[in-house]
């Protein structure tokens, strides 16, 4: 015999909406057109990102490829580092605001191969850095980090 109690009803009914707020592509367009509009670009993409991952969602479980948001330490040998958000974060913050709207009205798979441009134009010009040039780059870039890390928490 089962017996069902209104607290755990009630329980049953906040886990649901808490997995549907959570689970919710719109919630995920709200936040990433929240981001666009607070002039976040890598929040932007982290909700892009997650969004869909939702939308793309299957029965097998996979959400599609998991993006590098920086976590670990700065290696210049590691093609990756330039790869992370927050180094495309760093480059975008350093376009002209011509190039940034044009960003803004580019496809995810315009934006996947800019951002690969991006990375490498990064990598390059590291390369060709003073050491003075390139501790500021790295101070820059743990700088971003710590951004991206706090909007993840939030």
């Amino acid at each position: 015999m089962l017996f069902t109690q209104p607290a755990f009803a009630q329980g049953v009914g906040d886990i649901v909406r808490g997995l549907n707020a959570i689970m919710n592509p719109s919630d995920a367009q709200r936040l990433e057109d929240q981001a666009r509009r607070n002039n976040r670009p890598a929040e932007d993409r982290y909700w892009r990102d997650y969004r869909t991952g939702l939308e793309s969602h299957d029965r097998t479980g996979d959400s599609g490829p998991r993006r590098d948001y920086g976590d670990r330490r700065f290696d210049p040998g590691d093609p990756r580092t330039f790869r992370s958000d927050a180094a495309i974060n760093l480059e975008l913050g350093r376009l002209s605001p011509s190039a940034q709207r044009r960003y803004d009205e580019m496809t995810d798979r315009e934006r996947r191969d800019f951002e690969a441009e991006l990375a490498q134009d990064a990598q390059r010009r590291y390369e060709r850095m003073s050491d003075a040039e390139r501790q500021r780059y790295i101070d820059d870039l743990q700088r971003e980090q710590r951004q991206l890390g706090s909007a993840r928490r939030r």
